[in-house]
């Protein structure tokens, strides 16, 4: 075959390949930079995210672009930065690594999947509300860079071991509740633990950070703590918040000014140091009963 027969040939088919790409996906484009927001007809189950699309950049997954898809694996490009709400949950997929480009992670992004090998990037930002809620993820690394973790964004996998990286000030409500974590390691810069974070795991032990103010309702319900020192930044202790637990000595906060209903219900409860003074105090506090002494308080 001639040599300029064969250069023709492979432009040819160098543009049968784009135009085919193009096609599958459904797109919009802004500033010359692509969205994929869906698939013509049925994607493929070991789907692969092109890294341009008529020679512009692809940058963004829409909004349940590839929801309830039965996708089984997913390779995304560098250069994609953000990946929409619902964009790839109800899926099958085993195993996820982010490109270094991902910034932001949408809601429910990868929700009810089979994911057990989760890889972040260096670079992430934010991830969104349950965005790999219900999946088998056993261990992951969070970035530094991370700055904000949705509600029960991991909630529901089997996680042993989570350390939280500095800069995150709020964990909100069921971030890691039911997994089987053991051990937590929580950032100087946590200020707030919403409701149910921790609750239903097997952590035995927690250093609660210095700067932290309040500890949400069930925030560690269902654990295997032993013993727990309240920060004395810590002002608010929510309804059942180390309720079922193996808590023999608990010190509380000098600046408490709430305490729970419940707080401590179903412990093993021998010595308690409380404040001088609490402002609020919920009923039921040691249900079934305190075994020992509780140091004395003043209640108004």
């Amino acid at each position: 075959m001639k040599p300029g027969l064969i250069k023709i040939l492979l432009v040819l088919s160098v543009i049968f390949t784009t135009n085919a790409v193009k096609a599958q996906f459904t797109t919009s484009i802004v500033n010359d930079e692509v969205t994929i927001t869906g698939y013509n007809g049925t994607p493929p189950s070991d789907l692969v995210i092109p890294e341009t699309i008529d020679g512009k950049k692809v940058v963004g997954i829409g909004s349940s672009a590839f929801s309830n898809s039965s996708l089984v694996s997913l390779t995304l490009p560098e250069g994609l930065r953000l990946i929409g709400n619902s964009a790839f949950n109800r899926n099958e997929l085993f195993s996820l690594t982010l490109p270094e480009s991902i910034s932001d992670v949408g809601h429910y992004a990868f929700y009810d999947n089979e994911i057990k090998e989760l890889l972040l990037n260096d670079g992430l930002r934010s991830i969104g509300y349950y965005a790999f809620s219900r999946n088998r993820i056993t261990s992951v690394e969070l970035p530094s860079t991370l700055s904000l973790i949705g509600e029960g964004s991991f909630a529901s996998n089997e996680l042993i071991h989570v350390a939280i990286p500095n800069g995150v000030t709020e964990l909100g409500k069921r971030t890691f509740y039911d997994n089987m974590l053991i051990s937590v390691i929580l950032p100087g810069s946590l200020i707030s633990i919403g409701d149910e974070v921790f609750a239903e795991n097997q952590i035995t032990s927690i250093s609660l950070p210095i700067n932290l103010t309040s500890i949400g309702e069930l925030a560690f319900h269902d654990n295997r703590l032993v013993r727990v020192i309240i920060p004395n930044n810590v002002q608010i202790l929510g309804n059942s918040a180390f309720s079922s637990n193996e808590l023999m000595s608990i010190e509380l906060s000098d600046k408490l000014t709430s305490i729970g209903a419940s707080l401590f219900a179903n412990n093993k409860l021998i010595n308690v140091t409380m404040p001088d003074y609490i402002k609020s105090i919920g009923n039921a506090l040691f249900v079934p009963k305190l075994d020992h002494y509780c140091s004395g308080y003043n209640y108004f």
